[in-house]
């Protein structure tokens, strides 16, 4: 292993066996791991590879709350309630990581589109 991998890994976290670490746009710099917890979920220790984005925390966290994501204009996150407490499939079929006018080619592309 090379220097500049070395400590990319030690300086970034490591996500084996995805490719790639933190400030990458490859799978191990991107996936993430979150948990919902409480009374309100159907099943206990489920487990979902569903699409989801950062973005979509907001609407689902305030339907969880009692709300109307309908209520909540101009978002670009979805409400994956359903996605997360009956294991529904997610409404999220694309994904824009980044769009990088001066990529680090060093550190992988400079945008990705999933």
């Amino acid at each position: 292993m090379n220097k500049k991998r070395t400590k990319s890994v030690h300086s970034g976290g490591n996500n084996f066996p995805l490719r790639g670490n933190k400030a990458t746009l490859w799978e191990g710099g991107t996936r993430a791991a979150a948990f919902v917890h409480g009374k309100m979920l159907a099943g206990v220790g489920g487990r979902s590879k569903e699409l989801i984005h950062v973005t979509d925390w907001l609407p689902t966290l305030y339907r969880a709350a009692g709300g109307d994501p309908s209520q909540l204009k101009e978002l670009d996150g979805i409400d994956q309630w359903d996605t997360l407490t009956k294991g529904k499939a997610s409404a999220r079929v694309e994904m824009l990581y980044n769009i990088d006018p001066l990529p680090d080619m060093s550190n992988g592309p400079g945008g990705a589109i999933r």
